[in-house]
């Protein structure tokens, strides 16, 4: 076998076997097939698509290619996780997780970054000074048997094969492909030793999957390829055609869902959350979902999830402010984007707010390229709502390309009667 035969057989719409995915992936891996000619087979991947067979194969690549961790049933109790799709606005881990082990979950969680034009949790993480993501699987083992979990990225001894093919994938245009992206959130769930998992397929503007029968057949794909490798998966579709909450970006994403966890806050995100949440107690222990439901409010209303986020970045070694809710700063420069003719929303292109964080600095358009966790955007305006001359489609935090984001935000945003 050579690269190029390969690339070519899927290129023309070809399956390819077992030992070819096999030999292609591993071989570049070993750094003996070039990136260029891996960014060639994910742009025909995304081009042909992937069957079930070559995800389930690609899957277990992915995860055999580190190491893996196990965690023993407690009590019956399944380990579980949640994971997003990706969208715009989607700080939900970052309240999920916290109330998860308040209402006693165990859950280890590996979370990644910003992929095209939407954010990642860890990058809105390192938004917290101090905070440490990428600790020792060791470490990971501690924390589990002490406190229940962990929130990490990517482990360069865990699915290194995906960790390599997601920054790729990340600049190439190359995510928006079922099987890439379920061997991708699947492989690192495996690997991590989780036995439940709850997915958000997002569908609309500003999700990698634009109509909710596409999301659909994600959510079909991830729920019979962790089926096949003997996963259990949940998958709920939320929509993604207003961005999720009114902030976008690192800093303004940590604090709507701080407001959250102090039962304030953006009430999408909340009822997202809490609805989340409960699926993953639900497929811990067999429980009625609405049972859960109740006892998540009470942590969320009552401080206990909160109060778990303080304790959670203390132990992974983040900075808090000493207030009662740690808000963190955000760019003190601010501009509002101002409606041209007053209107309802009608339609918004969340995509192109998700783009114009990117702009200011607040995402990547390069491998390891440096962010700015303060820059972002603010008071976005969902579908359906009023707009006028005086009141601001959005509020930009930030300086960078200015003028540029401007014009992306009123492009998004169609205005009608």
């Amino acid at each position: 076998m050579i690269p190029q035969q390969l690339i070519e057989k899927k290129r023309f719409g070809d399956r390819l076997a077992d030992e070819e995915l096999e030999w292609f992936f591993l071989r570049y891996l070993r750094g003996k097939v070039a990136d260029y000619q891996m960014s060639a087979m994910l742009m025909a991947i995304c081009t042909q698509g992937l069957d079930c067979q070559e995800t389930a194969q690609l899957t277990q690549l992915m995860c055999q290619s580190g190491k893996q961790l196990d965690w023993p049933k407690q009590q019956g109790m399944r380990v579980v996780d949640k994971h997003s799709t990706g969208g715009v606005g989607d700080k939900v881990s970052l309240a999920l997780f916290p109330l998860a082990l308040s209402y006693g979950l165990k859950v280890p969680m590996m979370a990644g970054r910003g992929l095209g034009h939407t954010g990642g949790t860890i990058d809105k993480l390192e938004a917290i000074p101090g905070m440490r993501l990428d600790l020792t699987l060791a470490r990971c083992r501690t924390l589990y048997r002490q406190h229940g979990g962990f929130l990490i990225e990517q482990s360069p001894q865990i699915c290194p094969l995906d960790r390599r093919l997601y920054a790729l994938r990340d600049v190439t245009g190359t995510v928006a492909s079922v099987g890439l992206i379920t061997a991708s959130i699947l492989s690192k769930k495996m690997a991590a030793g989780v036995q439940g998992l709850v997915m958000d397929v997002k569908a609309g503007s500003g999700a990698f999957f634009a109509t909710r029968r596409e999301a659909r057949v994600l959510a079909q794909r991830l729920v019979a390829t962790a089926q096949q490798l003997g996963m259990k998966v949940d998958a709920y579709l939320s929509d993604m055609n207003s961005p999720l909450g009114r902030t976008a970006g690192n800093a303004l994403e940590v604090n709507a869902a701080l407001a959250v966890l102090a039962g304030e806050g953006e009430e999408d995100v909340r009822k997202l959350v809490l609805e989340l949440a409960a699926r993953m107690a639900t497929l811990a222990d067999g429980q009625a979902k609405t049972t859960h439901l109740r006892g998540l409010r009470r942590c969320l209303d009552g401080g206990a999830a909160l109060e778990q986020f303080r304790r959670w970045v203390q132990r992974q070694g983040g900075k808090l402010a000493s207030k009662e809710v740690p808000y963190l700063p955000v760019a003190a420069k601010t501009a509002e984007v101002l409606a041209t003719t007053a209107g309802v929303v009608q339609r918004c292109d969340v995509k192109r707010l998700g783009q114009a964080v990117v702009a200011l600095g607040g995402g990547r358009t390069q491998l390891g390229q440096m962010i700015n966790p303060r820059v972002g955007l603010s008071q976005l305006l969902h579908v359906g709502e009023v707009a006028s001359p005086s009141t601001p489609l959005a509020v930009i935090h930030g300086q960078k390309n200015l003028a540029e984001v401007k014009a992306m935000v009123r492009a998004a945003y169609k205005l009608g009667a």
